[in-house]
């Protein structure tokens, strides 16, 4: 149903029988671009949540895309409502090294979440 590899994308992972079969890790910061301004920031998911919560956002982009749509209304709280926000991130698999997990050049600001679809905002397993 989804291609790739579900334990490096999470795909359809919560459906399968494959829990507690590999090991992921992962890290990511944000790129916060007022585009209205051309000033741009980062964020580090720390600086909002709990060290795993944190954890949770870098290795899972159900998450990961979640935290960015309440980033985004968090900013548009403070009056800054024409924005885009970049993932850079990486996960290690099984201890097989880290490897880019979010496509860097998507702003997941205007990403819409579709359930049982693949996204291209995730870059396949490379290693």
């Amino acid at each position: 149903m989804y291609k790739g590899n579900v334990a490096w994308t999470e795909e359809g992972h919560r459906l399968s029988w494959r829990m507690m079969l590999r090991v992921k890790g992962a890290y990511v910061s944000f790129k916060v671009i007022d585009k209205s301004t051309g000033e741009e920031w980062i964020v580090k998911p720390r600086e909002f949540v709990a060290t795993q919560q944190a954890s949770s956002i870098a290795a899972k982009p159900d998450m990961c895309w979640q935290f960015v749509q309440w980033l985004k209304a968090h900013y548009n709280d403070q009056g800054i409502d024409n924005i885009a926000i970049y993932a850079d991130g990486k996960a290690n698999l099984n201890g097989n090294g880290y490897a880019p997990l979010y496509n860097p050049e998507v702003n997941l600001a205007d990403v819409e979440w579709e359930s049982f679809q693949n996204t291209d905002w995730l870059l396949p397993y490379t290693n």
